[in-house]
């Protein structure tokens, strides 16, 4: 009688595969081996006790002593049900949401950590033991909203597209029953999109601007951060106008190098000596400061974008001594 009772269920205590009878057959062993400090009327209950128990395991066999119980609970806050059966073979549970098999749901008890609206309905166990099988009685979930204000769980996010490009910005609010997102570009309502999803396909550049989302509930209405989307004409080659000129420079004098490019998108520069990748060298001239010999050899620069790059020709640089000895290359001519 005690298994049945609601303090042994709120107990957490649960006998799933274990019958009475064995409990009581237990309790039976404990008593005989203290019979020399129990008084005999003890001795009786336990054994007419062991008798209930064995009659009601033999007559009643497989049973559900305790169905789960209806609940209330709050989004986002936990919630559980538990069943409690008996038989004298192995039990198999499997939970119900109304009326569909809740995947895993095999255990005496079945619970979320987080509820959400979805998670409302009736509830029911199913418990198999020897090939028989009954069902508990319904159990009603019912959650609540009251408690917890309208937000956004997942902001939109701002892009930079490419004319041609598909834009997908998202977002999604903590509570999603009875509630609409609609979506505004640069104060204007786009009335066509209504879903946490917004999409454009083809995009150009008259769709650039301040996207954010709009959420209502029940007269509640809230706004996400802005995402400002940035579409830019369609990649072209790059090509190169004006190349890095040779010099010759004097020990200590300075000289820069410069390179005029055009294409779509953002251009990229890195410079080159000999083949060698220049650290830092990331801009559009390269300015060589207080040279000396070590500063001799060939330059390039190489330009890019995300269609492609190209290299610039090739600038060598020669460093004369400030000692060598003056010399005419070449005369004037009659």
């Amino acid at each position: 009688e005690l298994a049945q009772t609601q303090s042994w269920y709120d107990a957490g205590i649960t006998i799933n595969d274990i019958a009475p009878s064995n409990l009581f057959k237990n309790s039976a062993a404990i008593a005989e081996q203290l019979s020399v400090t129990l008084a005999q009327d003890t001795l009786t209950q336990m054994d007419t006790l062991l008798a209930k128990a064995n009659s009601a395991s033999t007559e009643g066999g497989f049973r559900i002593l305790s169905s789960p119980e209806s609940r209330s609970t709050t989004l986002g806050e936990s919630f559980y049900f538990r069943a409690h059966a008996s038989a004298q073979s192995a039990l198999q549970y499997q939970w119900l949401h109304n009326g569909a098999e809740i995947p895993g749901a095999t255990s005496a008890i079945y619970g979320k950590a987080s509820a959400k609206g979805s998670d409302a309905g009736s509830y029911q166990v199913r418990v198999s033991s020897a090939g028989q099988t009954l069902f508990s009685s319904l159990a009603t979930l019912q959650v609540n909203t009251a408690n917890v204000a309208l937000d956004f769980s997942r902001q939109p996010q701002g892009a930079t597209l490419v004319s041609g490009q598909s834009l997908t910005l998202n977002a999604n609010t903590n509570i999603t029953d009875n509630v609409e997102i609609r979506w505004q570009r640069n104060g204007s309502l786009l009335t066509s999109q209504r879903s946490p999803t917004l999409q454009i396909s083809d995009v150009a550049n008259s769709d650039s601007g301040a996207y954010r989302a709009i959420a209502s509930r029940n007269g509640h209405i809230i706004y996400s951060n802005f995402a400002h989307v940035h579409v830019t004409d369609a990649l072209s080659g790059i090509q190169i106008t004006e190349h890095p000129q040779s010099t010759a420079l004097l020990n200590g004098q300075q000289a820069a190098l410069q390179v005029v490019a055009s294409g779509g998108g953002f251009l990229r520069y890195q410079w080159f000596k000999n083949g060698v990748k220049l650290s830092g060298a990331t801009r559009s001239y390269l300015t060589l400061t207080n040279v000396s010999p070590s500063d001799e050899g060939s330059y390039f620069v190489e330009v890019s974008n995300s269609s492609g790059k190209i290299a610039s020709s090739r600038a060598e640089i020669q460093v004369i001594s400030n000692s060598a000895a003056l010399e005419l290359l070449e005369h004037p001519r009659s």
